[in-house]
Order: C-alpha cells, then structure tokens, then sequence
C-alpha cells in the first residue's frame, strides 16, 4: 500500500518490512488474537453489507418495489455505452494513435508558423 503524507518541518522517514513488526509485536507481548478477532467481525460486516446490497439489487428489479424507481435500470444493460468509454481509456490503442495524430497536427503546425 502507498500513501501520501507531509511535513511540517525535517522528518526521518524508516521503512519496516513485516518480520520486522513481527518481532516487534512478540517482543512487546502483543494480543494477535484480538487483532484478528477485530479483523474477522470487520470481515464478517463486510459480507453482511455486500449481501444487503446484492439483496437490494434484486429486489430493485421487481416493478412494486421503491427502488425499481430510484435505479436506473438501463445502466447495467447498455454494454454499447460502456464499450464506447473504454476507447478512451490512457493505455488504449485509440488514445495511442490520438496523441500521435495530435502530436504530428501540432510539430506540423510549429514548423509551418515558423516558415510563414
């Protein structure tokens, strides 16, 4: 993982590998099994927040159901749309032959101004 953090003033900045924290833990008499108790009932909200959204979902579908008006349906069925975005993407081969037509049209440019 990466993160972007700021000083205010001169920091030392160390890196610790994860034997490191290990022994570090073990030196220091550290409950590791209340950690992953705290790691497991996060886990386990997840699974119970993704199954009410799934669960959500599926009732959106059903025409009586409040949500059938809040969602837009036509959003998970129009692929077409979705492929059209995906050209754009940075590492496409359309963006690639874009920003080399676009580079030519402006070295053309340059050098035809400066003969004028």
């Amino acid at each position: 993982r990466t993160s972007t953090v700021r000083a205010i003033s001169f920091c030392e900045v160390f890196q610790l590998d994860k034997c490191d924290i290990d022994d570090e833990l073990r030196q220091r008499n550290f409950d590791l099994s209340r950690m992953l108790d705290t790691f497991n009932s996060i886990a386990n909200s997840n699974k119970r927040r993704n199954a009410a959204v799934a669960a959500n979902l599926e009732a959106s579908k059903m025409k009586q159901n409040k949500l059938y008006k809040m969602i837009d349906q036509s959003d998970s069925m129009n692929v077409s749309a979705i492929k059209t975005r995906r050209i754009f993407l940075p590492h496409s081969v359309f963006r690639c032959h874009w920003d080399i037509a676009c580079m030519l049209f402006s070295l053309y440019f340059a050098t035809s101004i400066l003969y004028r």
